[in-house]
């Protein structure tokens, strides 16, 4: 009798594995899309003066333009200049910066400072390429030293 129990158990246990196994199937087959996973963009905002203003950073995706994510530098005095990191979704952006509050340097508005080939540059008045950069993230992987400070084309 403890054959025929432990033979009904083991049938049992493999129907049970074999049903799981095909309800997996169905709600995740193989050639599904893998889901973007996440990185960061990080580096540093500027602005032409002895300060950094308070300012916006984002990362606006080059695919889909619903995709954009924000992160707030705050001001700082001096030569230090506010870091920023933003999480995104694996994919390729644009980074630019937006005074938080243009009323606080006398602006009606802000304008934005991408992370561009002037940048790249140096800054140099022979530097006429004011082009955004793409940044690409990977999943899990962190695109540093990214700096949206060409405040020089509107």
């Amino acid at each position: 009798m403890t054959a025929n129990l432990f033979k009904t158990a083991l049938i049992g246990g493999v129907v049970l594995v074999a049903i799981i196994a095909g309800a997996w199937y169905f709600i995740a087959p193989p050639d599904a899309a893998p889901i973007a996973l996440s990185g960061y963009i990080e580096g540093t905002t500027g602005y032409p003066s002895e300060f950094n203003p308070a300012q916006v950073v984002c990362a606006e995706s080059t695919t889909d333009v619903a995709l954009k994510r924000c992160v707030e530098a705050p001001e700082q005095e001096g030569g230090v200049a506010p870091a920023f990191r933003i999480k995104v979704p694996a994919g390729t952006y644009r980074v630019y910066a937006t005074l938080k509050d243009p009323s606080d340097l006398g602006l009606s508005e802000s304008g934005k400072a991408y992370w561009s080939a002037f940048v790249t540059c140096g800054f140099l008045a022979s530097c006429k390429d004011h082009t955004p950069l793409e940044v690409v993230v990977h999943s899990g992987a962190t695109a540093s030293g990214i700096l949206p400070h060409d405040w020089y084309v509107r």
